[in-house]
């Protein structure tokens, strides 16, 4: 648009990524998000590229560090999907009703 520049064309949608990494990525760690993300800012930035504002993320982190703490991520992991599944039905009912 010549006016307004580039708009995505996908509207009212929202996308959900799951982010698996090997590291750890907290603040805390050797390895912090906001240096050594190029995933999560790089997507996040192409679906906002293209329209979709509603963007939720599920990630599972720390699957290198052996069996129990890789056990420990994935069950994380799996609680996070199970509250992101309810929040995400518990909209679309709202939206219909």
């Amino acid at each position: 648009d010549p006016e307004h520049g580039f708009r995505g064309l996908l509207r009212d949608k929202i996308a959900v990524v799951v982010h698996a990494r090997g590291l750890d990525y907290a603040a805390q760690s050797i390895t912090p998000a906001q240096r050594f993300d190029f995933q999560k800012p790089y997507l996040e930035a192409w679906l906002r590229f293209i329209g979709i504002e509603d963007v939720r993320s599920l990630i599972i982190q720390k699957t290198l560090f052996g069996p129990d703490i890789d056990h420990a991520a994935r069950q994380d992991a799996r609680g996070a999907a199970s509250r992101l599944a309810e929040d995400l039905l518990s909209r679309t009912t709202e939206a219909i009703a």
